[in-house]
């Protein structure tokens, strides 16, 4: 039997839909999302849960790098020219596990275009800023806008990076980094609004921030140029890049960066995905600061 071509749809598009009437195919998205959550806390070893797969490219850090730094914990490949291909089947094996709850066997993973106007104007998608979501009757936390750990991670990897999690830790985002959860964040919402700033905007703008560097033009000469350092660029430039290895990897890149003097920096794929942990995800790295 052939299996029916699978669409995977813009994330924007579809939420405007929902908005305009067009419910089912996006609740159907968050139904399935809510399953593999909820199958994290009633049984998390289970195949399909959220936790089970999200070790494969996280924490818990078990797998052939369990306690190895340079493999920067686990499964997942980074640094090198497998970083692309093996986080396509990655994303392969959640959108089957999205598939596996019940009347959501139609169900694909929705793209988001980090470099259409709607991005660069608003930042991250509206529903990922929505804690609850109203699906069959009642309400829900929305699992698209944070997860809690069904149990306690204890990380061994470097005593620098620490991953420890306690049972019960909701994921928060930039730049509540390290705070437990939503509830602790009310102490840097004060700050920012005392500031002026807005907490949310570090998180949704990923900004087109620029960045003055000096290069050696075909004389020799140090030349001084902008290199604009956003999400939205670096996506754009990743396609310009000489070979798959170049573009594939952060390593490669800076290897050939460092062999091409003259030459435009490259600008791998692995770059914005990065940038993408950090303003989704957060971080807490001791003397990185925090910008």
């Amino acid at each position: 039997m052939v299996e029916q071509l699978r669409i995977r749809r813009s994330i924007q598009v579809m939420w405007q839909e929902y908005l305009q009437g067009n419910e089912k195919p996006f609740m159907e998205l968050i139904r399935a999302w809510h399953g593999i959550q909820k199958l994290s806390k009633t049984d998390p070893g289970n195949e399909h849960s959220f936790f089970k797969i999200g070790g494969f490219h996280g924490e818990p850090f078990r797998g052939a790098g369990y306690g190895n730094a340079a493999w920067w914990g686990g499964w997942c490949n980074h640094g090198n020219v497998l970083f692309p291909t093996w986080h396509r089947a990655y994303c392969m094996r959640i959108e089957n596990a999205l598939r596996s709850i019940p009347g959501c066997g139609d169900v694909t993973l929705l793209f988001w275009d980090e470099t259409g106007e709607e991005t660069k104007g608003h930042g991250v998608p509206a529903i990922f800023h929505q804690e609850k979501f109203f699906l069959d009757g009642k309400t829900i936390d929305n699992p698209l806008y944070s997860f809690e750990f069904p149990q306690t991670i204890t990380d061994h990897v470097d005593p620098d990076f620490l991953y420890t999690k306690a049972s019960g830790y909701e994921t928060v985002r930039y730049p509540y980094s390290g705070r437990h959860n939503r509830h602790c964040c009310t102490q840097c919402e004060d700050l920012f609004g005392q500031s002026g700033g807005e907490p949310q905007l570090q998180c949704e703008k990923l900004a087109d921030f620029e960045i003055e560097v000096t290069e050696k033009d075909a004389k020799g000469k140090a030349v001084k140029k902008l290199i604009p350092t956003g999400t939205p660029r670096k996506s754009e430039e990743c396609l310009k890049e000489p070979n798959f290895t170049v573009f594939s990897n952060t390593t490669s890149a800076m290897q050939w960066n460092d062999s091409h003097e003259l030459a435009e920096h490259v600008m791998p794929l692995e770059s914005h995905h990065n940038d993408m942990h950090l303003a989704a995800g957060g971080f807490d790295v001791p003397g990185q600061g925090d910008d």
